[in-house]
């Protein structure tokens, strides 16, 4: 009666209720299913992938609940919402655009990080940015001048790990020569000899 009435939440409501019961799931599927895709149509997003959360196993659901991941990852994009859009992403694994999106708002928080001064942040992201633009690259010279800062604030351990970890980074062998040589210096100093 209200599936006829088009009351397509609570039938879908009753219909998940009954359980295993004759076509229950196939009809609540049927409920929730249209006006979801609906929803999405409309860019009502949220909306439609918790309708289509509900029922994963009916058609094409699943893909469609990360196509809306997916959208909402790029409006959190839009917003500059990195963290929220990184998740909705993180949400959308079989849509082909989304790891390369992912990995453009991992270099764009990277550099959020860094502009904030939190390079041991900062590199990790750059990590998780992979192969996009030049964040390689980015992610072995903020690891430098982390093994700088470190060496700088006296952890000359922190920062001999720091500089081990980039063997080829230009500077790195003799930085960490240096982070080595000073914390011997520093350990005759106490008398631990």
């Amino acid at each position: 009666m209200l599936f006829t009435s088009k009351e397509y939440e609570q039938a879908a409501e009753k219909f998940l209720a009954a359980g295993d019961y004759l076509d229950a799931f196939r009809r609540a599927s049927e409920c929730l299913y249209e006006p979801a895709v609906l929803l999405m149509q409309a860019g009502d997003y949220l909306a439609a992938k918790a309708s289509f959360d509900q029922i994963l196993a009916y058609r094409d659901s699943a893909l469609l609940s990360q196509r809306c991941s997916y959208e909402l990852g790029i409006k959190a994009m839009e917003e500059q919402k990195w963290e929220e859009a990184a998740a909705h992403l993180a949400l959308a694994p079989e849509v082909a655009e989304a790891p390369g999106k992912l990995k453009e708002v991992d270099y764009l928080m990277a550099e959020a990080a860094l502009a904030g001064g939190d390079l041991q942040g900062a590199a990790g992201l750059f990590d998780g940015a992979g192969d996009y633009r030049d964040a390689k690259s980015r992610a072995q010279k903020v690891r430098f001048d982390l093994g700088i800062q470190l060496a700088n604030q006296g952890d000359y351990l922190g920062a001999a790990d720091v500089f081990a970890g980039i063997p080829d980074y230009p500077g790195a062998g003799d930085e960490l020569t240096r982070a080595k040589y000073n914390h011997a210096i520093s350990l005759l100093d106490k008398g631990e000899n």
